[in-house]
């Protein structure tokens, strides 16, 4: 049992860092995902480029193109990494630390059909 705690150990930290560095910057982002509406509905949304890819300590940016106020939200621990009004640009979100990365918007939900990706790389 001791054994199996501390393998999984370092998983979980990693996990919980690859949630916290998620940071608001005012750098420019190094790419701006355009989400647009799916399917019909207002609230679930196509996501351009998707996936989109940036380098550690580089940041994205999120604009809505819905007629609906939409939440970002990281999968995994369920983080909200941002709120955009429709027709707005979300501020910059920094990432620092290389992973792969799925979001969602809340109102949609985190079905694997309404999951996006964000992939961050070593610089």
């Amino acid at each position: 049992m001791k054994r199996s705690l501390v393998f999984l150990a370092p998983l979980v930290a990693a996990s919980m860092l690859a949630c916290t560095d998620a940071t608001a910057t005012t750098e420019p982002p190094a790419v701006v995902i355009t989400l647009s509406p799916s399917n019909g509905f207002s609230s679930c949304v196509a996501a351009s480029p998707d996936p989109a890819n940036i380098r550690s300590g580089e940041a994205v940016a999120f604009r809505n193109r819905t007629g609906s106020t939409l939440t970002i939200v990281g999968d995994g621990f369920n983080t909200p990494w941002t709120v955009i009004d429709p027709g707005e640009t979300s501020g910059s979100i920094r990432f620092s630390i290389a992973s792969t990365r799925s979001y969602y918007v809340q109102a949609c939900g985190s079905s694997a059909a309404n999951m996006h990706t964000l992939v961050v790389t070593v610089n």
